[in-house]
């Protein structure tokens, strides 16, 4: 689980330049062949599913794009180092065409200067993956423990808003289930939210210090997935006036 000490502010230009890689390359290059965005947290990091006719991969491994593909002539793979590098290499490196109206909603990062250098801190992009790596444990977890009532969509990090989420049952209906990497949406932290109609209510958590706020860092034993299990994010109590995630 995460527990190192990262910069505040080193934290926050990792984000926002890993965040520009995730929608601008891989979301794009996915889009481009499928029509589809979603992304998936993956050892070291995220990374798109398999797509395309060479069932290529690209992923993020730290603070390196990974490239993997099949030709007719067997399995490759190519990883390039983001720190440093400008937004027009990565995406040249990933066979990205860049597309300055490429949107994933609403809050799509902008796409902003592409030869200019990213801000890849090394510690902070470890930090960001471990970070993903335990919301999905945790969400793996509530999704074991709901069981097949729960009717769980498919855990995906979506580009919009950089964070990993699915949906589930509740006595209250759908809730989406997540854990956020920090944004204008939530700080970093694991969240829960019900549909209740159009509306939507935000639940979140995080035990980062004030020294280091804006960068999300839990150290007790898998707490987001007791989050989202019991107390006041209980996606499981009998009573739906008890699950506090409820629009009011």
């Amino acid at each position: 689980m995460p527990t190192t000490t990262v910069d505040p502010t080193s934290y926050a230009r990792t984000r926002r330049s890993l965040h520009r890689i995730a929608t601008h390359v891989l979301a794009q290059a996915r889009h481009a062949e499928r029509g589809r965005i979603g992304l998936r947290a993956l050892p070291g990091g995220f990374g798109t599913p398999m797509f395309g006719e060479a069932e290529t991969v690209l992923r993020v491994a730290g603070h390196r794009l990974v490239r993997e593909w099949r030709t007719d002539d067997g399995s490759h793979s190519a990883a390039f180092d983001l720190a440093g590098a400008s937004l027009a290499a990565a995406a040249g490196f990933a066979g990205v065409n860049l597309d300055p109206g490429f949107s994933v909603g609403d809050d799509t990062p902008e796409l902003g200067s592409i030869d200019e250098p990213l801000s890849v801190d090394i510690r902070a992009a470890g930090h960001l993956a471990e970070w993903l790596h335990l919301g999905a444990q945790a969400v793996d977890r509530a999704v074991a423990t709901l069981g097949e009532q729960g009717t769980p969509g498919i855990a995906q990090l979506w580009p919009e808003h950089f964070d990993l989420g699915l949906d589930v049952a509740t006595p209250l209906g759908r809730c989406n289930l997540g854990m956020s990497t920090g944004d204008a949406f939530s700080e970093g932290n694991a969240f829960g939210q019900a549909n209740v109609g159009t509306a939507k209510a935000q639940i979140s958590t995080t035990t980062a210090t004030d020294a280091n706020k804006g960068v999300p860092n839990y150290t007790a034993t898998d707490p987001a997935s007791d989050y989202y299990l019991g107390g006041t994010g209980s996606l499981t109590a009998p009573d739906p006036s008890s699950v506090k995630c409820a629009c009011r």
